[in-house]
């Protein structure tokens, strides 16, 4: 594993040292209860039956988390974006499309 820069959130170190069982996912979706956010990851992949292309998708995690915590991590995850887009003078581009109920725009 190459070395990476470990993050921690709060006052919880995490050592590159430990064994992870690492998901790779290329979908997200989140949905809210009264006081949790729930968040499921997919592996979307084309699928090739019949001459037929269509997408397939796996679920592969699921994260359960308080609203506070969560906020702390979004937090945390557009920091570390913005961090990367300044020093690298890129932009990346959001994949999510603009939802008029936002509150907060965080990227164009």
């Amino acid at each position: 594993m190459p070395d990476t820069p470990i993050i921690a959130i709060g006052v919880v170190n995490v050592s590159s040292e430990e064994a992870v069982d690492v998901k790779y996912a290329n979908h997200v979706q989140v949905v809210t209860s009264t006081n949790e956010v729930i968040v499921d990851f997919f592996l979307l992949a084309p699928s090739v039956e019949g001459g037929q292309i269509s997408p397939v998708h796996r679920h592969t995690q699921r994260i359960v988390l308080p609203l506070n915590t969560m906020k702390g991590l979004v937090t945390a995850l557009a920091n570390v974006i913005a961090n990367w887009e300044a020093e690298t003078k890129m932009s990346l581009p959001n994949t999510r499309a603009p939802d008029p109920n936002d509150k907060i725009k965080i990227w164009s």
